[in-house]
Protein backbone atom coordinates (compact mmCIF):
# COMPACT_ATOMS: atom_id res chain seq x y z
CA UNK A 1 0.00 0.00 0.00
CA UNK A 2 2.66 2.46 1.00
CA UNK A 3 4.38 1.70 -2.60
CA UNK A 4 1.18 2.51 -4.04
CA UNK A 5 1.15 5.60 -1.98
CA UNK A 6 4.41 6.56 -2.99
CA UNK A 7 3.90 5.57 -6.65
CA UNK A 8 0.97 8.35 -6.59
CA UNK A 9 2.90 10.82 -5.38
CA UNK A 10 5.54 10.45 -7.75
CA UNK A 11 3.24 10.69 -10.56
CA UNK A 12 1.52 13.91 -9.00
CA UNK A 13 5.05 15.88 -8.47
CA UNK A 14 6.43 15.09 -11.96
CA UNK A 15 2.89 16.30 -13.39
CA UNK A 16 3.56 19.26 -11.62
CA UNK A 17 7.19 20.06 -12.27
CA UNK A 18 6.30 19.19 -16.20
CA UNK A 19 3.45 21.68 -16.28
CA UNK A 20 6.04 23.89 -14.58
CA UNK A 21 8.80 23.37 -17.04
CA UNK A 22 6.28 24.29 -19.89
CA UNK A 23 5.27 27.71 -18.07
CA UNK A 24 8.99 28.52 -17.93
CA UNK A 25 9.62 27.78 -21.78
CA UNK A 26 6.24 29.55 -22.87
CA UNK A 27 3.82 27.09 -23.72
CA UNK A 28 1.29 28.66 -25.92
CA UNK A 29 -2.64 28.25 -25.64
CA UNK A 30 -4.05 28.48 -29.22
CA UNK A 31 -7.68 30.24 -28.62
CA UNK A 32 -9.81 30.46 -31.71
CA UNK A 33 -11.73 33.91 -31.59
CA UNK A 34 -14.47 34.39 -33.52
CA UNK A 35 -15.00 36.15 -36.71
CA UNK A 36 -14.76 40.10 -36.85
CA UNK A 37 -17.69 41.81 -38.08
CA UNK A 38 -17.01 45.11 -39.91
CA UNK A 39 -19.33 47.92 -38.92
CA UNK A 40 -18.98 51.40 -40.32
CA UNK A 41 -17.98 54.10 -37.91
CA UNK A 42 -19.24 58.01 -39.64
CA UNK A 43 -17.80 61.16 -38.17
CA UNK A 44 -19.33 64.28 -39.22
CA UNK A 45 -19.66 67.84 -37.14
CA UNK A 46 -21.98 70.38 -38.57
CA UNK A 47 -22.48 74.16 -37.66
CA UNK A 48 -24.53 76.37 -38.52
CA UNK A 49 -22.28 78.16 -40.01
CA UNK A 50 -20.56 75.64 -42.85
CA UNK A 51 -21.69 75.83 -46.42
CA UNK A 52 -19.79 72.61 -47.09
CA UNK A 53 -21.23 69.43 -44.66
CA UNK A 54 -18.61 67.49 -44.69
CA UNK A 55 -18.94 63.36 -43.34
CA UNK A 56 -16.02 61.01 -42.81
CA UNK A 57 -16.84 57.42 -43.20
CA UNK A 58 -14.45 54.76 -41.99
CA UNK A 59 -14.90 50.79 -40.59
CA UNK A 60 -13.81 49.04 -37.72
CA UNK A 61 -10.94 46.52 -37.99
CA UNK A 62 -10.73 43.32 -35.94
CA UNK A 63 -7.90 43.05 -33.19
CA UNK A 64 -5.39 41.01 -34.73
CA UNK A 65 -5.84 42.57 -38.08
CA UNK A 66 -2.90 44.31 -39.60
CA UNK A 67 -4.65 46.52 -42.25
CA UNK A 68 -5.83 50.34 -41.47
CA UNK A 69 -9.11 50.91 -41.43
CA UNK A 70 -9.49 52.67 -44.44
CA UNK A 71 -12.04 55.19 -45.78
CA UNK A 72 -14.77 53.48 -46.79
CA UNK A 73 -16.05 54.12 -50.43
CA UNK A 74 -19.59 53.36 -52.61
CA UNK A 75 -21.49 54.26 -49.04
CA UNK A 76 -25.00 55.99 -49.12
CA UNK A 77 -24.36 58.94 -47.03
CA UNK A 78 -28.32 60.96 -46.15
CA UNK A 79 -29.20 63.40 -44.18
CA UNK A 80 -32.82 63.71 -43.01
CA UNK A 81 -34.28 66.94 -41.68
CA UNK A 82 -37.78 66.36 -39.45
CA UNK A 83 -37.97 62.74 -41.24
CA UNK A 84 -37.53 63.76 -44.79
CA UNK A 85 -34.46 63.87 -46.76
CA UNK A 86 -32.77 66.78 -47.24
CA UNK A 87 -29.53 65.85 -48.96
CA UNK A 88 -27.87 63.31 -50.30
CA UNK A 89 -24.07 63.22 -49.85
CA UNK A 90 -21.18 62.79 -52.91
CA UNK A 91 -17.91 61.05 -52.39
CA UNK A 92 -15.12 63.56 -53.01
CA UNK A 93 -11.51 61.77 -53.53
CA UNK A 94 -9.68 64.96 -52.86
CA UNK A 95 -11.14 65.33 -49.57
CA UNK A 96 -11.69 61.45 -48.92
CA UNK A 97 -14.88 62.20 -47.43
CA UNK A 98 -18.45 62.43 -48.63
CA UNK A 99 -19.61 66.24 -49.04
CA UNK A 100 -22.38 68.40 -50.14
CA UNK A 101 -21.82 72.16 -50.95
CA UNK A 102 -25.04 73.79 -49.83
CA UNK A 103 -23.90 77.47 -51.31
CA UNK A 104 -24.82 78.75 -48.44
CA UNK A 105 -24.38 78.76 -44.73
CA UNK A 106 -26.14 75.24 -43.34
CA UNK A 107 -28.22 77.67 -40.77
CA UNK A 108 -29.87 74.90 -38.98
CA UNK A 109 -32.74 76.24 -36.56
CA UNK A 110 -33.18 75.91 -32.83
CA UNK A 111 -35.44 72.50 -32.31
CA UNK A 112 -35.02 70.92 -36.03
CA UNK A 113 -34.29 67.20 -36.15
CA UNK A 114 -31.35 65.86 -37.89
CA UNK A 115 -31.05 62.41 -38.91
CA UNK A 116 -27.58 60.98 -40.39
CA UNK A 117 -28.31 57.51 -42.35
CA UNK A 118 -24.93 55.87 -43.99
CA UNK A 119 -25.32 52.36 -45.57
CA UNK A 120 -23.43 50.10 -47.70
CA UNK A 121 -23.96 46.76 -49.06
CA UNK A 122 -22.57 44.21 -46.44
CA UNK A 123 -22.41 46.53 -44.06
CA UNK A 124 -25.03 47.49 -41.47
CA UNK A 125 -26.52 50.47 -42.02
CA UNK A 126 -25.49 53.17 -39.37
CA UNK A 127 -27.71 56.08 -37.84
CA UNK A 128 -27.79 58.99 -35.49
CA UNK A 129 -29.60 61.53 -34.82
CA UNK A 130 -29.02 65.09 -33.48
CA UNK A 131 -31.55 68.07 -32.25
CA UNK A 132 -30.25 71.80 -33.09
CA UNK A 133 -29.39 72.94 -29.72
CA UNK A 134 -30.22 77.19 -29.24
CA UNK A 135 -27.58 79.63 -29.81
CA UNK A 136 -26.14 81.48 -26.74
CA UNK A 137 -25.34 85.10 -27.66
CA UNK A 138 -22.15 86.62 -26.02
CA UNK A 139 -22.94 89.73 -23.60
CA UNK A 140 -19.41 91.17 -23.21
CA UNK A 141 -16.13 90.13 -23.59
CA UNK A 142 -12.82 91.08 -22.12
CA UNK A 143 -9.12 90.49 -23.94
CA UNK A 144 -6.52 90.82 -21.21
CA UNK A 145 -3.19 90.32 -23.17
CA UNK A 146 -0.46 89.37 -21.26
CA UNK A 147 -3.16 88.71 -18.21
CA UNK A 148 -2.18 85.63 -16.97
CA UNK A 149 0.45 82.89 -16.02
CA UNK A 150 -0.14 78.87 -16.69
CA UNK A 151 1.11 75.90 -14.80
CA UNK A 152 4.49 76.11 -16.36
CA UNK A 153 5.21 80.00 -15.72
CA UNK A 154 4.60 80.52 -19.01
CA UNK A 155 2.53 84.25 -20.14
CA UNK A 156 -0.66 83.70 -21.21
CA UNK A 157 -3.83 85.76 -22.48
CA UNK A 158 -7.22 85.80 -20.81
CA UNK A 159 -10.40 86.28 -22.68
CA UNK A 160 -13.03 86.83 -20.37
CA UNK A 161 -16.56 85.77 -21.92
CA UNK A 162 -19.82 86.86 -20.74
CA UNK A 163 -23.33 85.08 -21.77
CA UNK A 164 -26.03 84.33 -20.22
CA UNK A 165 -27.28 80.55 -20.22
CA UNK A 166 -31.11 79.34 -21.69
CA UNK A 167 -33.02 78.16 -18.26
CA UNK A 168 -34.67 74.95 -17.84
CA UNK A 169 -32.64 73.10 -20.23
CA UNK A 170 -29.26 71.74 -20.11
CA UNK A 171 -26.68 73.51 -22.34
CA UNK A 172 -23.08 72.66 -23.51
CA UNK A 173 -20.43 74.96 -24.64
CA UNK A 174 -17.24 74.64 -26.89
CA UNK A 175 -14.85 77.16 -27.56
CA UNK A 176 -12.41 78.19 -30.25
CA UNK A 177 -11.64 80.74 -32.71
CA UNK A 178 -8.71 81.65 -35.91
CA UNK A 179 -6.45 84.04 -35.98
CA UNK A 180 -5.70 85.41 -39.39
CA UNK A 181 -1.90 87.21 -39.15
CA UNK A 182 0.09 89.50 -41.74
CA UNK A 183 3.55 89.41 -41.73
CA UNK A 184 5.74 92.08 -43.61
CA UNK A 185 9.44 91.52 -44.30
CA UNK A 186 11.03 94.68 -41.94
CA UNK A 187 13.77 94.81 -44.73
CA UNK A 188 11.41 95.23 -46.99
CA UNK A 189 7.65 96.00 -46.64
CA UNK A 190 6.64 94.90 -49.64
CA UNK A 191 7.05 91.63 -49.37
CA UNK A 192 4.05 90.37 -47.02
CA UNK A 193 3.35 86.77 -45.39
CA UNK A 194 -0.36 85.76 -44.77
CA UNK A 195 -1.29 82.92 -42.78
CA UNK A 196 -4.43 81.67 -40.84
CA UNK A 197 -4.08 80.01 -37.42
CA UNK A 198 -6.25 77.76 -35.21
CA UNK A 199 -6.84 79.42 -31.95
CA UNK A 200 -7.37 77.02 -29.10
CA UNK A 201 -8.39 77.91 -25.09
CA UNK A 202 -8.24 75.83 -21.76
CA UNK A 203 -9.63 76.95 -18.88
CA UNK A 204 -9.67 76.18 -15.77
CA UNK A 205 -13.27 76.79 -14.93
CA UNK A 206 -14.43 73.96 -12.18
CA UNK A 207 -17.45 73.36 -14.82
CA UNK A 208 -14.64 73.43 -17.70
CA UNK A 209 -13.81 69.63 -18.10
CA UNK A 210 -11.98 67.99 -21.17
CA UNK A 211 -12.53 70.81 -23.35
CA UNK A 212 -16.27 71.16 -22.68
CA UNK A 213 -18.38 73.73 -20.64
CA UNK A 214 -21.81 72.62 -18.56
CA UNK A 215 -24.31 75.03 -17.05
CA UNK A 216 -25.43 72.19 -14.39
CA UNK A 217 -24.54 74.76 -11.73
CA UNK A 218 -25.31 78.28 -13.48
CA UNK A 219 -28.90 77.29 -15.58
CA UNK A 220 -30.79 80.13 -16.57
CA UNK A 221 -27.91 82.71 -15.02
CA UNK A 222 -25.67 85.26 -16.68
CA UNK A 223 -22.16 83.55 -16.39
CA UNK A 224 -18.26 84.55 -16.98
CA UNK A 225 -15.99 82.20 -17.79
CA UNK A 226 -12.07 82.78 -17.80
CA UNK A 227 -10.17 81.36 -21.11
CA UNK A 228 -6.44 81.19 -21.21
CA UNK A 229 -5.02 81.20 -25.20
CA UNK A 230 -1.39 82.86 -26.53
CA UNK A 231 -3.03 85.51 -28.85
CA UNK A 232 0.00 87.46 -28.07
CA UNK A 233 2.42 84.88 -29.67
CA UNK A 234 1.01 86.55 -32.95
CA UNK A 235 1.64 89.77 -31.44
CA UNK A 236 4.57 89.99 -30.80
CA UNK A 237 6.30 92.66 -33.28
CA UNK A 238 5.82 95.72 -34.66
CA UNK A 239 5.26 94.02 -37.81
CA UNK A 240 2.86 91.67 -37.26
CA UNK A 241 -0.97 92.76 -37.83
CA UNK A 242 -3.64 90.11 -36.60
CA UNK A 243 -7.41 90.11 -36.79
CA UNK A 244 -9.09 87.12 -35.86
CA UNK A 245 -12.65 85.36 -34.06
CA UNK A 246 -13.72 84.45 -30.88
CA UNK A 247 -16.43 81.57 -31.31
CA UNK A 248 -18.71 80.39 -28.59
CA UNK A 249 -20.41 76.98 -29.96
CA UNK A 250 -23.59 75.81 -28.75
CA UNK A 251 -23.10 71.79 -28.80
CA UNK A 252 -25.67 69.30 -28.16
CA UNK A 253 -25.34 66.85 -25.31
CA UNK A 254 -23.83 64.17 -27.17
CA UNK A 255 -21.28 66.01 -29.17
CA UNK A 256 -20.55 67.06 -25.72
CA UNK A 257 -19.83 63.58 -24.50
CA UNK A 258 -17.85 62.52 -27.37
CA UNK A 259 -15.23 65.87 -27.09
CA UNK A 260 -14.74 64.93 -23.41
CA UNK A 261 -13.90 61.36 -23.97
CA UNK A 262 -11.57 62.00 -27.05
CA UNK A 263 -9.56 64.96 -24.97
CA UNK A 264 -9.55 62.17 -22.42
CA UNK A 265 -8.24 59.64 -24.77
CA UNK A 266 -5.33 62.15 -25.35
CA UNK A 267 -4.71 62.69 -22.36
CA UNK A 268 -4.13 59.60 -21.20
CA UNK A 269 -2.09 58.65 -24.41
CA UNK A 270 1.68 57.15 -23.39
CA UNK A 271 0.45 57.48 -19.56
CA UNK A 272 0.50 53.39 -17.67
CA UNK A 273 -1.22 54.03 -15.11
CA UNK A 274 -4.00 55.92 -16.67
CA UNK A 275 -7.70 53.87 -16.78
CA UNK A 276 -8.56 53.10 -20.66
CA UNK A 277 -10.72 55.70 -22.50
CA UNK A 278 -13.32 54.43 -24.74
CA UNK A 279 -14.52 57.00 -27.22
CA UNK A 280 -18.17 57.93 -26.94
CA UNK A 281 -20.76 57.18 -29.77
CA UNK A 282 -24.09 57.91 -30.32
CA UNK A 283 -24.06 56.21 -33.71
CA UNK A 284 -26.61 52.96 -34.17
CA UNK A 285 -23.72 50.62 -34.45
CA UNK A 286 -21.57 52.06 -31.54
CA UNK A 287 -18.72 53.54 -33.67
CA UNK A 288 -18.53 57.09 -34.79
CA UNK A 289 -20.09 60.36 -33.96
CA UNK A 290 -22.86 63.11 -35.26
CA UNK A 291 -22.78 65.99 -33.98
CA UNK A 292 -24.43 69.49 -34.55
CA UNK A 293 -23.16 73.10 -33.19
CA UNK A 294 -24.65 76.79 -33.01
CA UNK A 295 -22.39 79.36 -33.57
CA UNK A 296 -22.03 83.03 -32.25
CA UNK A 297 -18.57 84.74 -32.64
CA UNK A 298 -16.93 88.09 -31.92
CA UNK A 299 -13.93 89.78 -33.51
CA UNK A 300 -10.53 90.33 -32.07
Amino acid sequence: MNKIKLGLYALLLITVFASCEDLLRGSILEVELPAHESKLAPYAFFKDTDSVLVVKVGKSVGVLDTINPDVVLGATVELFKNGNLEYTFIYNPISNAYEVDLGQPFAAVEGDEYELRVSKVGFETSSAIQRVPRKVTIDTAEIKLGGGVDQFGNTVDIVNLTFTDPANVNNYYEFGGSVNVIYRDPFDSSIVYQFENTLNFDSNDPNYENGILSDIVFDGQQYMIRLESYLSFFAGSDNVEFTGQISMYSTTAEYAAFIRSLNAYWNADGNPFAEPVILYSNTSTNLGVFGILVTQSIDL
